[in-house]
């Protein structure tokens, strides 16, 4: 393929997809449900958090009384996530609304590179690159689910071809390169999807080699083994320290999982699934879900997968079915039919399960249908390069195309041009005349066009441009309908949500999520979104951290929380009439406290026998003998048992000056009002994890986990200036680690632009 016809493709495709985000900002639409909406308040609050504190939280104050970022922010992230990151280090008054539009429209661009690239590899007609192209392009669907229906095969063109380039010059820039790009199966994904991908990859290098096994022997003794020994020690560490990058990028999101209680999704405490929640969850496993190949729609709403890929799509399976025989044909066509077979639980899936390494860390299986329409629909490029031979040689063939292009032409116009909602602009009397304007239009074309083609044969190639121009007319309107129109348009309020925004601490806990709105403006303005008609599609308590609002228990889905919270719901949860909890909570006291005593016993089960007492009020402070003994504090605590525990009020008078609140922070001034020797603890009703941090007149002191799930310090009387900081060293290293993977992952991009499209 030509630079040219590269660079051209490349603008053609940036058009077409511009359309929709202007679009978009224009209409003022937000993706406000589902995993794209989550995707989306997670990229803000790292953002805002940026902003306003300079920093990167590894903790979520707001999610579950407190919860470790990990699984967050390698999942949130974009290829632009760097970019906007200085950004905010730069300006504060930035709507991340259109940063959040201008990251997805680049990961659409970085998506095309790699199809033009492999495209080019692949055909040797530009036109079939074309082709492939608007059906991929056309048929990303990545509202509501950007991640099974976007991220999770987003990069694999362009790591696909970096690994063929790799076999073609021998270079080792490109071993680099498929190492950054495979990062992305982790970067920007859920961690558990780099084990499809290396399974993928793995399946297509499998069919790569047997398709010319021979051959590849023979290239294997003569080539690649004496390349293996002219590797020089610069080469090799550059290698090694990539290798680095991705295992720690990788950790980063298992680092002190132990720590982690799995409430949804049938993960076990290993985080490995059972074979039936492998087989099941998430359902589409049956082969309904390929109907939408056919029919165009599947359902009136689908909020996963996407498998429509225009009405040339299944023609040109068939034509490679039967007569292609090109190589790559077999790999693509291979590769396609190994991901439809696992993606509705054959033997495949249940082999991936059993042998596969980490294979039981899976799930969701039927979801990965949309790698299969990627290969399926590469392969259809190989029929439709067999279509342009006999296009070139047959008179009739050429008239009977362009008569059955007729009926297309209305059809593929009237996916849109009757929609009302996307002729926003016409008055009502002007939509009567539009109605009617697509056909008349379409069907004089058509005429026209048949009529030159008879007369005129030589100008045949024409009828394949139109042919390409209906089929991105398709794509265009299936790509408008079911991410535009899905989305809501919002007001100027609404927007205003993703400025920057400076939250404060809360002294207390609201019940649920809905009765936020009594004290945060944030939530009032927001709710009527909760409502809108999505009802099969979910929302996940990251909405509680994207309004800054702190709630007793959540009123969204929640997958996961630390173990500690997990054990002081379930507690509470036996006796939910019990006030006991609710103080300990923040929800009836504040989240801050001072005591004048603690109290141990010897295991959970004792205290939550104590804390169900009638007679119990819940105005003391308890923690079990080894978390005191952890502290080496044990000497200060007082036993109790419950056949001989009697209750007691040992709150101390005291007054807390907030001076500083962040996500991993929290600095403030305690003044205790002196009454005798006795120890002073302060209490704060925010989940206890190993890696956070106390100082106590700028003095590290232990923190001891307390009533179940949250933490408390040695405080003396009188002031005392207090931070409490999360963090750990490898936190840093591992995010440093995980943006340089994005920074490299870009300028690999411009590596391959610039090498390649300057051919």
């Amino acid at each position: 393929m030509s630079n040219r016809g590269k660079v051209i493709l490349f603008c053609g495709g940036s058009l077409f997809v511009a359309l929709i985000y202007i679009i978009l900002i224009v209409q003022s639409r937000l993706p406000d449900a589902h995993d794209t909406f989550q995707y989306l308040q997670q990229q803000y609050i790292y953002y805002n958090e940026v902003v306003q504190h300079r920093n990167l939280p590894n903790w979520f104050p707001y999610l579950t009384h407190g919860n470790v970022g990990n699984y967050y922010f390698s999942t949130q992230l974009t290829l632009l996530s760097p970019v906007f990151y200085l950004l905010g280090l730069l300006f504060s008054n930035i709507n991340y609304y259109y940063l959040f539009y201008a990251g997805i429209f680049f990961e659409e661009l970085f998506f095309l590179i790699g199809i033009i690239l492999l495209g080019s590899l692949y055909y040797r007609d530009q036109r079939t690159v074309a082709f492939v192209a608007i059906a991929l392009v056309g048929s990303n669907i990545w509202y509501p689910q950007i991640f099974w229906n976007f991220h999770l095969y987003y990069f694999l063109p362009i790591l696909l071809f970096s690994i063929h380039k790799w076999f073609q010059t021998k270079k080792i820039v490109y071993v680099y390169l498929s190492l950054i790009f495979f990062g992305l199966s982790f970067y920007g994904n859920f961690l558990y999807c780099f084990i499809l991908t290396s399974f993928v990859i793995l399946s297509y290098l499998c069919v790569l080699f047997l398709v010319n096994f021979r051959e590849n022997i023979q290239r294997l003794k003569k080539e690649y083994l004496g390349y293996y020994s002219s590797i020089n020690v610069k080469k090799l560490g550059v290698f090694l320290l990539l290798l680095i990058v991705l295992f720690l990028s990788f950790y980063y999101v298992k680092f002190y999982d132990s720590e982690i209680a799995y409430l949804g999704g049938g993960r076990e405490s290993s985080g490995q699934v059972k074979l039936e929640t492998f087989l099941k969850i998430g359902g589409y496993t049956n082969l309904n879900k390929f109907k939408e190949i056919f029919t165009r729609r599947w359902m009136d709403f689908t909020p996963d997968i996407n498998l429509y890929a225009g009405f040339l799509y299944v023609p040109f399976v068939i034509v490679a079915l039967l007569f292609s025989r090109e190589k790559y044909a077999y790999v693509t066509g291979a590769v396609a039919l190994v991901i439809f077979l696992f993606s509705i639980g054959s033997f495949v899936a249940k082999s991936f399960y059993y042998l596969y390494p980490l294979g039981k860390l899976f799930r969701h299986i039927g979801l990965t249908v949309t790698i299969f329409k990627l290969f399926s629909v590469f392969y259809a490029g190989f029929g439709f390069e067999i279509f342009l031979k006999k296009f070139s040689k047959d008179r009739w063939f050429i008239i009977l195309l362009a008569v059955l292009l007729l009926p297309v032409s209305w059809l593929s116009w009237k996916g849109y041009g009757l929609n009302t909602d996307f002729l926003w602009f016409a008055e009502a009397g002007e939509l009567k005349v539009l109605k009617v304007l697509p056909l008349f239009i379409w069907i004089s074309m058509g005429g026209v066009i048949v009529g030159w083609l008879v007369m005129k044969l030589s100008l045949k190639a024409h009828l394949i441009y139109f042919m390409l121009f209906l089929l991105a007319v398709d794509m265009y309107s299936y790509k408008y309908s079911l991410t535009v129109l899905r989305m809501p348009k919002i007001d100027k309020e609404v927007k205003a949500l993703f400025k920057p925004y400076d939250y404060g601490f809360e002294s207390r806990r609201i019940y649920n999520s809905f009765t936020q709105k009594i004290k945060n403006p944030r939530m009032k303005v927001y709710e009527p979104l909760l409502f809108m008609p999505y009802h099969d599609m979910s929302k996940y308590n990251t909405i509680d951290s994207f309004l800054y609002g702190d709630s007793l228990f959540s009123s969204f889905r929640t997958d996961f929380a630390l173990k500690p919270f997990k054990d002081f719901v379930m507690a509470a949860k036996e006796y939910p009439h019990n006030d006991v909890y609710f103080k300990y909570a923040g929800l009836k006291d504040l989240k801050l406290s001072v005591f004048t005593g603690i109290n141990y016993v010897d295991n959970l089960s004792d205290m939550q026998e104590i804390f169900q007492s009638t007679e119990f009020t819940g105005d003391m402070l308890f923690t079990t003998k080894e978390d005191l003994q952890q502290a080496d504090l044990v000497n200060i605590g007082q036993k109790q048992e419950f056949q001989s525990f009697k209750n007691k009020s040992e709150r101390g008078k005291a007054y807390a000056e907030i001076k500083e609140f962040s996500f991993d922070s929290l600095r403030i001034n305690v003044d205790i009002e002196e009454e005798g020797a006795q120890p002073y603890f302060l209490y704060y009703a925010d989940v206890y994890h190993p890696n956070w941090k106390a100082y106590v007149n700028r003095k590290e002191v232990p923190i001891i986990k307390t009533n179940i799930a949250y933490k408390s310090i040695l405080l003396p009387a009188g002031r005392s200036e207090v931070e409490f900081r999360f963090g750990h060293s490898f936190y840093t290293i591992s995010m440093a680690c995980i943006l340089s993977l994005g920074i490299l992952a870009l300028m690999a991009t411009g590596y391959l632009v610039v090498t390649e499209f300057r051919k």
